[in-house]
């Protein structure tokens, strides 16, 4: 009887750190690069401008995300584009099996798969009735921490 109540607490600490071990066990911190394959109308705030505003056009465009701060399966950084140095906030969260996760930025919403320790995918979404720059944009990429 003692062994299995032995062997019981042995397992009930061994799931206890292995769930404490999983809020850090995929790391989104770093600068992580690549090139979108985009649907852009009208001006969208990564995507050049158009003059021609209200025709859709396809597009590719380099970004770069910056995640400098997490704590567990949330995280926070910034996404910049192209030569743009203006920096645009995007707040994130990992779902619980850290396989993909969801984030956001002034006006739009990403949802992102983890491929691998250093590459993810992401699409990306905003309808020109919802943005603040009346212009909408779906947008995927492969993106690979430096």
């Amino acid at each position: 009887m003692i062994n299995i109540r032995r062997l019981a607490i042995a397992l009930i600490a061994l799931i206890i750190s292995t769930n404490s071990l999983a809020d850090n066990a995929f790391s989104m911190v770093g600068t992580w690069k690549g090139l979108s394959s985009s649907t852009v109308k009208g001006s969208a705030l990564h995507h050049e401008i158009d003059q021609n505003a209200d025709k859709f056009r396809f597009v590719r465009t380099n970004f770069t995300l910056i995640v400098d701060a997490q704590e567990g399966q949330n995280f926070a950084g910034y996404i910049v584009s192209g030569d743009n140095k203006d920096k645009e906030v995007v707040l994130g969260s990992l779902n619980a099996n850290r396989e993909g996760g969801v984030m956001s930025d002034i006006d739009g919403i990403y949802r992102f798969n983890v491929q691998s320790a250093n590459q993810l995918e992401w699409c990306y979404a905003h309808a020109p009735e919802s943005s603040n720059q009346h212009s909408g944009v779906a947008a995927c990429i492969e993106v690979t921490r430096q």
